[in-house]
């Protein structure tokens, strides 16, 4: 009977002892598993922020344009800014021609009847490439000449002088090669020694 008690006893102890042996790694097999981080599988990354590129330290910025010119940016709102540009562009591009505006006056001077001041007209209002005007010595008689690119352009500006200015009167012109003179009255009728000038100074106007 004793006998087989014995290995009873020695199974049951060698049992406990592997229990308790194992118990160690049992607690540290699940410490490992609470440790480690738990990612779902769908689960992505948030995107980085996005950002414009910082210009290179080199990079100058780009200049301001300019405003253009005698008040082309706003005619509407500055009429006299741009009347004047426009004036500008006529004498920098006047056409050298022969006779011109400067010749013409010269020779009326010449023939006795001087223009002691001139002054820039706008040759757009009779087609023409380049106007000047002004006061004879007595002051009773204005002179226009325009310049034209030739006889034909001049022959057109004799039309446009005819639909101008219709209020006015004592009021003439004429064309000689590329010149269109106009010669108006300062006082209506004109009184004799204006009517001499006049003639003076056709005279020299078909004689350039």
């Amino acid at each position: 009977m004793t006998t087989s008690r014995r290995p009873a006893r020695s199974t049951t102890l060698l049992a406990s002892l592997i229990l308790i042996a194992a118990i160690p790694a049992l607690a540290a097999g699940c410490d490992k598993k609470d440790d480690a981080p738990v990612t779902p599988a769908s689960a992505t990354p948030p995107p980085a922020p996005s950002s414009a590129p910082a210009p290179p330290p080199s990079a100058k910025p780009l200049p301001v344009p300019s405003a253009a010119p005698n008040g082309a940016n706003a005619p509407a709102s500055d009429p006299v800014a741009t009347l004047f540009g426009r004036m500008a562009e006529e004498l920098k591009n006047r056409p050298p021609v022969h006779p011109s505006v400067d010749e013409g006056f010269a020779a009326f001077s010449k023939a006795g009847v001087s223009v002691p001041k001139t002054e820039q007209s706008l040759g757009t209002t009779y087609k023409a490439a380049f106007c000047e005007h002004g006061l004879t010595a007595a002051g009773d008689m204005a002179i226009l000449l325009c310049e034209y690119a030739d006889p034909a352009h001049a022959a057109v500006g004799l039309a446009e002088a005819g639909k101008v200015f219709l209020s006015l009167e004592g009021r003439h012109s004429w064309t000689r090669k590329t010149l269109l003179m106009t010669i108006t009255f300062q006082d209506h009728p004109a009184k004799p020694p204006a009517l001499e000038e006049e003639k003076t100074v056709l005279k020299a106007f078909n004689a350039l």
